[in-house]
């Protein structure tokens, strides 16, 4: 599940659970589009750090944070440093860049962009583990250009960026692709009323 706040501490974890640490959605007003967090209108690593701050360790929960990759102003020492202290498992590439930029080439949606993979790298080289953030739901050629396999894809496409932003979104398990990896992806928007009126 997403999160913007540490629920991990709130009952034991299981094997089952994987938190996605996302604090910046916090900086979003709640119920707006999750699209929103695409848009610069907020640190999104400066969220990150400062909830790192307060939070107490991971403390045996599988925990991923949300990074914004291509982001030229964090210090990435200091992001790496703060979640080794706390115990995070590792990291995923939201909001991911795909989303972000304006691209002209066939299939360059498909695959993150080379500063997004070289951070990417530069956190597996770090010891973190790495979860990816794709718009394509099979993104096992774009996993295949990181050192360290993934460990699992969160699939995002342009549909699910209509989903609210709340405290806590669950993740829908999909076994419909051809990846080895587990693939996750947002719960698909709720239909609009004209969608569903005959």
């Amino acid at each position: 599940m997403i999160v913007d706040r540490p629920i991990w501490t709130q009952r034991a974890p299981s094997d089952d659970d994987t938190y996605v640490f996302a604090p910046g959605l916090r900086a979003l007003p709640a119920g707006f589009p999750l699209v929103m967090a695409t848009l610069p209108v907020c640190d999104w690593n400066g969220e990150l750090l400062r909830s790192l701050d307060q939070i107490e360790p991971v403390a045996g929960a599988r925990c991923y944070a949300t990074i914004f990759m291509i982001d030229p102003f964090t210090l990435w020492e200091d992001v790496a440093d703060a979640l080794a202290d706390k115990g995070f498992r590792g990291v995923v590439n939201f909001p991911p860049a795909a989303l972000i930029e304006t691209r002209s080439e066939a299939g360059a949606e498909d695959h993150p962009n080379s500063v997004e993979l070289e951070r990417m790298r530069w956190f597996a080289e770090n010891g973190l583990s790495l979860a990816l953030t794709s718009t394509n739901r099979d993104a096992a050629a774009a996993g295949n250009l990181l050192p360290n396999t993934p460990e699992a894809i969160l699939h995002i496409s342009a549909a699910a960026l209509a989903c609210p932003i709340a405290p806590i979104t669950s993740l829908v398990y999909s076994d419909e692709t051809a990846s080895e990896l587990p693939v996750w992806s947002l719960p698909a928007p709720p239909l609009a009323k004209s969608e569903t009126s005959f």
